[in-house]
C-alpha cells in the first residue's frame, strides 16, 4: 500500500472542524438549505471517522429533539449530493461517513468481520477487476461504496 495512505480510516480524515466546514459548504454549494437538523447530522458525522447507522446518529441526536424519520431523510439528500457516502456493514445495517477526505485519499473499505476495524485499501486494489467485470458484463461497478470483508491483523491471530 502507498506510504502516504494511512492504513487505519480514522487517521485518513479532516480534523472535526474542518471535516464540518466542508461538508457545511458542500451542502449550501448544492443549493440545498441548510437546516438544524442537517446542520445536527453533519456535526456528528465529523466528530465519529467510524461509519455510523442512522440508528446510532439518532441516539446521538435525540436529546436535540431530532428523529430517526428527521434522520434517514438528511441522510436521503446528503447522500444525493455526494456530501455522505454509504456501506453496508457485516450483518446487514447501512452506515454513513463524510466525503471529505482530503483529495488524492480516495479509498476502499476493509471491515474486519469479527471486530468491525475498517482498514484503509488503496482505491486501485480492485481496478483491474473493476476493468474485467466490466467488459465481461457491461455491469460498472462501484467499489468505492462497498465494503471488502474479512479480517483485520489483530483478530487473525485471535482467530
Amino acid at each position: 500500500m502507498d506510504a502516504s495512505i494511512p492504513a487505519r480510516h480514522r487517521d485518513l480524515h479532516h480534523a472535526p472542524e474542518q471535516a464540518l466546514a466542508l461538508a457545511l459548504a458542500r451542502l449550501q454549494d448544492s443549493g440545498e438549505r441548510l437546516t438544524e437538523p442537517r446542520r445536527a447530522v453533519l456535526e456528528v458525522l465529523a466528530r465519529h471517522h467510524e461509519h455510523l447507522t442512522a440508528d446510532e446518529v439518532s441516539v446521538i441526536l435525540a436529546t436535540r429533539g431530532i428523529h430517526r424519520a428527521t434522520v434517514y431523510r438528511t441522510f436521503e439528500v446528503l447522500a444525493r449530493r455526494a456530501i455522505i457516502a454509504q456501506r453496508r456493514q457485516p450483518g446487514g445495517a447501512v452506515a454513513y461517513h463524510l466525503v471529505t477526505t482530503p483529495s488524492g485519499h480516495e479509498h476502499l473499505h476493509g471491515v474486519c468481520r469479527y471486530c468491525g476495524e475498517v482498514t484503509v485499501l488503496p482505491a486501485d486494489t480492485f481496478t483491474a477487476s473493476s476493468r474485467a467485470i466490466a467488459s465481461a458484463s457491461g455491469f460498472k461497478l462501484e467499489p468505492e461504496q462497498s465494503a471488502f470483508v474479512g479480517l483485520c491483523t489483530a483478530c487473525q491471530t485471535i482467530i
